[in-house]
């Protein structure tokens, strides 16, 4: 959780509500950071703010943000594939961000790191052997970005909301995609964002029909590594 004014507390349970960690330290603020070893499963991650007080500095009510960020040696699934039609398909994605050749994975890194960024989409049977078409997109707050042929991300509302695959092919049983290579964040003037990518595919044969997956591949970039 941050915050420049509201204090704040932060709870990681298990899927029973089972207390496993908290942190209300804000000594160096007034948000709440906390960092936990779990293993696979789902948890709640609760977030509060105090009622009373306790720096000059800090309020009790405003605005806060929560942030959550992954490290770890797995890459993470981006869960089974959604449509924008409400087609149906049995594609999985997967996704990794590293800035260590691929022994380590996360979605925090500082604005010095060089990363490597990619997308591997498990083709869906029936689509295997299809003539079809590649897709990535970025979304910055409201801003959406969409990666194009010359491997470069342009603003959606510059092309009009159009599709726009980088790449047209005959689709594989399985897809790799990379994102980004040798990105250093701080090259490009980045010490602090968050963006969230999303990878997709369609066939030629009903090209506005585009499946992707709902759980995005997030990068937050920031000078602060705590």
């Amino acid at each position: 959780v941050t915050s420049d004014e509201l204090e704040s507390v932060i709870i990681i349970a298990d899927d029973k509500l089972r207390y496993l960690s908290s942190d209300s330290d804000i000594s160096e603020g007034c948000g709440a950071e906390l960092s936990a070893n779990l293993p696979p499963g789902s948890y709640f991650l609760l977030v509060n703010t105090y009622d009373n007080q306790v720096k000059q500095q800090c309020s009790t009510v405003g605005d806060y943000k929560l942030t959550a960020n992954y490290e770890g040696q797995s890459i993470q699934t981006l869960g089974s594939a959604v449509s924008l039609k409400g087609g149906k398909s049995k594609a999985r994605f997967e996704g990794q961000i590293t800035a260590d050749n691929g022994r380590s994975f996360a979605s925090r890194f500082a604005p010095s790191d060089s990363l490597e960024i990619s997308a591997t989409i498990i083709m869906d049977p029936d689509h295997i052997g299809k003539s079809g078409f590649l897709m990535v997109v970025a979304q910055i707050g409201e801003e959406i970005l969409v990666l194009n042929e010359e491997r470069e991300f342009v603003n959606f509302s510059l092309i009009s909301g159009r599709v726009l695959p980088f790449s047209s092919k005959t689709l594989e049983q399985t897809e790799i995609i990379e994102v980004v290579s040798g990105l250093v964040p701080k090259n490009i003037m980045v010490n602090n964002i968050e963006v969230e990518f999303f990878v997709g595919y369609g066939l030629v044969e009903d090209p506005t029909e585009i499946y992707y997956h709902q759980t995005p591949l997030i990068l937050n970039i920031s000078d602060k590594r705590n």
